[in-house]
């Protein structure tokens, strides 16, 4: 949750969010807690402005328990890729946050709860901050993370390192002296936590005067990161290697290895293996620095286009286009973004979608009008690139099943049909030809109509096409000239008019003394029956008449 979050635009969280999400992780975490809203000034705001923070209930280190004060709207950084600060993070009262802004440089000038509508109508009572901030190294210097989340306080970094397992983390509680090598063990992670020593212009959380300040013996893997602001692990005095990597070592972003002396030409800081880099990190080794920068998110570059004409292929729009301009920056010691140098990564564009979230981006697949999703990585960043393709007609409206009715059967004496009716859109009929070719049906005749069925312009017939006629399935055969031939057979029929349905059937009764026959409906089926001189005498069926 983060107002810098560039998905969103106009639905990101303001501080009332902010500070009511740190309450429901502080009371999941079981650690006593306030809301706090008041009025509040950052040098940035004017006159101040209506806000919301917290105050969480800690040791501090004397066994006493004190008030402290977390503003998270306002250590949440400018960018969303930069590490969050910690400006407001258990601070008192006498804490100054604000330097140079006259009058209210302390917290507890420039975070005032007593102007709020919750203090001046509700009176609310809020807890008494302490004056100064929370010692970090309260708790000890060193905080051992285990994978599940729970913690134990060190007073040394040797001590933690000795209780450490594989996958646990070591964080800097504050900035600590060596005066011994430290071996990091193997599936260990040591966080520099953003830990500065109070100084800005040469932030270092660890200096040692013992060479190698760490260790990594052979066989194992440990990672040094920082999940803080810019700092260094510094090692002072002649000598010049401030690592030992006789295994795998892995760098975070924000973390420099540096000495005080320069090392030989051709030396780094690092003796023995080369370090590995972890996600977005930029590797410079030079003279007395090693250093492992953060890489900011690249931007996408803006969208391109291309003109397609008729018949051209995914190999046309690779062959015309041009390679977007994308700035990667990283972010240096003060913490403000730089260009990365262009030589130092090369943005391969490899196509990975068509329009729709379609996969034709192979050479030979045909162009289609809509967005191509071009890709390229650098530094184990994706970066994506949109191309707009136009042009091109417009894609047929596919057509996988035609129904069509109003085709009567075949009577013998009457004339055959020679029209069906289309009730599919996009679909045009040629008239109805029959086999045997005769104009009047013939009668105890087996008769098959044959017509051929038109897409009209915009509709195309898929593969596969099924065709009904009154709902009854018909053959469909495909032409080279991308129309259907279509054939229904219907069966020998008597002298009777019916519209056909082959779901009804015909029934011969046995011959009396009727000259000729004739056609009779009865629960829902055709049957013939003599045809008399005589009236027609109703006769019951079941539950039907006849």
């Amino acid at each position: 949750m983060s107002d810098n979050d560039t998905s969103t635009t106009n639905d990101d969280p303001v501080c009332y969010g902010y500070a009511t999400a740190m309450k429901v992780l502080l009371d999941a975490c079981g650690i006593e807690n306030v809301y706090i809203e008041g009025w509040a000034r950052n040098g940035s705001n004017g006159s101040g402005e209506q806000h919301a923070w917290n105050y969480v209930k800690l040791d501090d280190g004397t066994g006493q328990e004190q008030w402290y004060a977390l503003d998270p709207t306002w250590d949440d950084p400018s960018a969303a890729s930069r590490p969050a600060r910690q400006v407001y993070f258990l601070v008192g009262s006498n804490t100054v946050t604000e330097k140079g802004l006259t009058d209210y440089e302390a917290f507890g000038k420039n975070h005032d709860p007593s102007i709020s509508p919750a203090y001046t109508e509700h009176r609310f009572t809020y807890p008494t901050l302490a004056v100064e901030a929370r010692d970090p190294s309260a708790s000890g210097d060193v905080m051992l993370q285990k994978p599940d989340g729970s913690t134990t306080a060190y007073a040394t970094l040797a001590d933690a390192m000795q209780a450490a397992e594989s996958g646990d983390t070591l964080i800097l509680q504050n900035s600590i002296t060596l005066d011994s090598t430290v071996t990091l063990k193997d599936g260990v992670t040591l966080d520099l936590n953003g830990q500065t020593g109070q100084n800005t212009l040469s932030p270092t959380a660890m200096t040692s005067i013992a060479s190698p300040v760490l260790q990594i013996d052979a066989g194992s893997s440990a990672s040094i990161i920082n999940s803080g602001r810019f700092t260094a692990v510094k090692l002072d005095g002649s000598s010049t290697k401030v690592v030992e990597n006789n295994g795998s070592l892995t760098l975070g972003g924000n973390v420099q290895l540096a000495s005080s002396t320069s090392p030989i030409s051709g030396s780094s800081v690092i003796a023995g293996n080369t370090p590995l880099k972890a996600s977005h990190v930029r590797y410079v080794a030079s003279g007395k620095f090693a250093t492992a920068y953060l890489v900011a998110e690249p931007q996408a570059p803006a969208a391109g286009s291309f003109t397609a004409q008729d018949g051209q292929t995914v190999q046309d729009l690779l062959d015309g286009m041009t390679s977007p301009a994308v700035t990667i920056q990283f972010y240096g010691n003060t913490g403000s973004p730089a260009p990365v140098p262009a030589g130092e990564y090369n943005l391969q564009w490899a196509l990975a979608q068509s329009p729709n979230g379609g996969s034709a981006t192979q050479p030979t697949d045909p162009l289609e009008n809509g967005t191509y999703r071009f890709e390229a990585t650098a530094f184990d960043y994706t970066i994506p690139y949109e191309v707009e393709v136009s042009g091109l007609p417009a894609a047929p409206q596919e057509i996988s099943a035609v129904s069509l009715t109003g085709l009567d059967a075949p009577i013998a004496g009457q004339l055959l049909d020679t029209a069906a009716v289309v009730e599919t859109a996009g679909v045009t009929a040629s008239d109805v030809t029959w086999s045997p070719n005769d104009s009047t049906a013939a009668f105890d005749t087996t008769y098959t109509a044959t017509l051929t069925l038109t897409a009209e312009s915009g509709y195309a017939f898929a593969s596969s096409v099924s065709v009904t006629i009154h709902g009854q399935s018909a053959q469909a055969e495909p032409q080279p000239d991308s129309t259907l031939s279509v054939h229904i057979t219907f069966p020998k029929r008597l002298r009777s008019p019916s519209i056909w349905n082959p779901s009804l059937h015909l029934h011969r009764l046995p011959r009396r003394t009727a000259p000729h026959w004739m056609l009779c409906r009865c629960r829902h089926k055709w049957i013939s029956k003599p045809a008399t001189d005589r009236p027609a005498r109703r006769m019951s069926h079941g539950r039907g008449r006849l």
